[in-house]
């Protein structure tokens, strides 16, 4: 064996047991990385190997080659990657975990904001879809082989049948006729998507989450300028004045209106052969809302629930989709 083969395998032999060490996640990824990898792919491990690889999604979309040639090697390593897609609650699926030598891997591609049903829109003002559609492509090109989870849905069931409802005039209680309609369409157009883009076969649609608002904080939560920019002609003022004149639902009812789109959207899935990935009645309580301790120190006044609050069942159930049970 020549001088150049014995010094990597002795560079390998020095990663590997450095990734068994005592430094910290982040710095041993990129030490490993810039021992084992080309430039190239060394160039991407700023983004992504920060431990949770919230920075894989832009890792991805800048140089999917690189970025799946360095997934790769971290495999070796004993990580296990999944892409997670999806709105701000996609956040609470980007989670630490290990089990033994093996860890999670979950790389971020976040579209805050989105709506399931607008990712089909071709020509979109957010172009949310198309910008993840060009992600997986490249990432099927590169060799790709991890499950990607999209997590989209709440901002339709939250804020855009809401908005609808407050754009009439005058603006109107909550439908429920109208409301399961809006659920099953909202559910077939986000399906379609996702059974048409790259790497469908991989592709698992994930349950939306239990409302985290609390009764008390329902209306001053829906006074959120950024989403009401992107799904309302109304502004802020008029939103407000037009909250003043409709009826809330308590959080048990807006539980159940969240269960129901779950349920049109697993059938949809299915009806597709996508994968479906359900943490919705694991974080209820007893009383059958998702209760303070999974709240966290917001306690309703959020629309996300507290990420380190949901940490055991999600990544519980990361695990079991990745053959991990």
């Amino acid at each position: 064996m020549g001088v150049r083969a014995v010094l990597a395998d002795r560079l390998e032999a020095f990663a590997r047991g450095l990734w068994r060490g005592p430094l910290p996640l982040a710095l041993r990824a990129r030490l490993i990385a810039w021992i084992m990898l080309s430039a190239p792919e060394r160039a991407v491990t700023r983004r992504m190997c920060n431990g949770v690889g919230a920075g894989g999604g832009a890792a991805l979309a800048e140089n999917p080659a690189a970025a799946v040639a360095l997934i790769g090697a971290l495999e070796e390593m004993g990580a296990h990657p999944v892409l997670i897609a999806g709105d701000s609650h996609s956040r609470l699926y980007v989670q630490r975990s290990r089990r033994g030598a093996q860890w999670l891997l979950p790389l971020h591609c976040l579209s805050t904001g989105a709506s399931a049903r607008g990712l089909s829109r071709l020509g979109s003002r957010l172009g949310q879809g198309e910008a993840l559609r060009s992600v997986l492509a490249g990432a099927e090109r590169a060799g790709a082989r991890f499950p990607v989870v999209l997590v989209f849905g709440q901002v339709d069931v939250e804020f855009v049948f809401t908005f609808k409802r407050l754009e009439q005039d005058p603006p109107a209680d909550h439908d429920p006729v109208a409301f399961g309609a809006f659920c099953r369409e909202t559910a077939r157009a986000y399906a379609d998507f996702a059974a048409s883009l790259p790497l469908a076969r991989l592709v698992t649609l994930a349950a939306i989450f239990p409302p985290a608002l609390s009764d008390a904080a329902w209306g001053q939560g829906y006074l959120n300028a950024h989403i009401a920019h992107q799904h309302t002609t109304l502004d802020v003022n008029a939103l407000r004045e037009r909250l003043g004149h409709v009826g809330i639902e308590n959080l048990a009812a807006r539980t159940g209106q969240h269960a129901a789109f779950n349920r049109a959207l697993e059938a949809a899935g299915a009806a597709r052969g996508l994968g479906w990935l359900d943490a919705f009645e694991a974080l209820l309580d007893p009383g059958g809302v998702a209760g303070p301790r999974r709240l966290g120190t917001m306690a309703g006044r959020d629309h996300h629930l507290d990420t380190e609050a949901v940490r055991p069942v999600v990544t519980a159930r990361l695990w079991t989709l990745l053959g991990h049970a």
